[in-house]
């Protein structure tokens, strides 16, 4: 026998069938607002002397021989060779590679009074060769050895500047799992709560753990089974903005700022 069901009891499934899934807060492309940053406190410091560039606040530390020619450089992650070339006694340009191809070139830049210094750079390693462009600003606080160039000493991150393609990220929670793209090709599809995934696209080969903490959403980057950062992103009441926070677990360095949904 046939049995059919009374229209009032299927008018419900019908309709929750044909409703749209509701979309999480997170869902949506974002655009950080670099003008809301509260960068770092942790000082950029590093030395040029005797020949030789060495980022001491670097993780890993690291250092490269100021002679415009191409070397080898072990610890890094996401290039394998250096270059550092003297420009003059305030201007230094750096060029790395990963694998016989140029993923970054950047240019500093000291003022005049020694004061400051303006790092202009271009990040060419990205998945899909999009490059992001954009330069950054830093204050001295402590002066340069005797006899060391200009861009030697203690620093502070003042202000940074980025492209669109650095800016933008695209979430979407399907589920439990929360799927993230970015312009630039990197993109991973993580579950709440469980196993890391990799970020496809990402050279380190970082893998992320995701979970819900209240109304964020925690992200953790694991290089080599170790957690080597840690990002929360949080939405607001309106839905509207994104409050972010970086921290490098690795120098214990916090970055925040406020991303807008577009």
């Amino acid at each position: 026998m046939i049995r059919i069901a009374p229209l009032a009891t299927l008018l419900p499934a019908i309709l929750l069938a044909a409703a749209p899934a509701k979309a999480d807060p997170i869902d949506g492309t974002w655009t950080s607002d670099l003008a809301t940053a509260q960068l770092s406190d942790k000082p950029v410091v590093q030395s040029l002397a005797g020949g030789v560039f060495r980022c001491a606040s670097c993780t890993p530390a690291y250092s490269v021989p100021a002679d415009g020619k191409w070397h080898k450089v072990s610890g890094p992650e996401y290039w394998d060779e250096g270059m550092v070339e003297v420009v003059d006694a305030n201007t230094v340009n750096f060029a790395i590679r990963r694998k016989g191809r140029i993923v970054g070139t950047s240019t500093d830049t000291v003022s005049s009074d020694g004061n400051t210094t303006r790092t202009t750079y271009k990040d060419s390693g990205s998945a899909n060769g999009v490059p992001v462009e954009g330069s950054s600003t830093l204050t001295r606080l402590a002066a340069a050895p005797a006899g060391a160039h200009a861009i030697s000493g203690s620093w502070k991150r003042t202000a940074a500047q980025s492209s669109e393609a650095g800016l933008n990220q695209t979430f979407r929670l399907d589920g439990k799992v929360l799927k993230l793209s970015t312009p630039t090709g990197e993109s991973y599809a993580a579950t709440l709560g469980g196993p890391a995934a990799p970020i496809v696209g990402d050279p380190a080969g970082t893998m992320v753990q995701v979970r819900k903490v209240g109304a964020a959403y925690e992200e953790t980057g694991i290089r080599k089974g170790k957690p080597v950062y840690r990002m929360t992103f949080e939405p607001s009441a309106d839905g509207r903005t994104l409050a972010v926070s970086s921290t490098n677990l690795r120098n214990n360095s916090t970055t925040r700022f406020t991303a807008t949904k577009q």
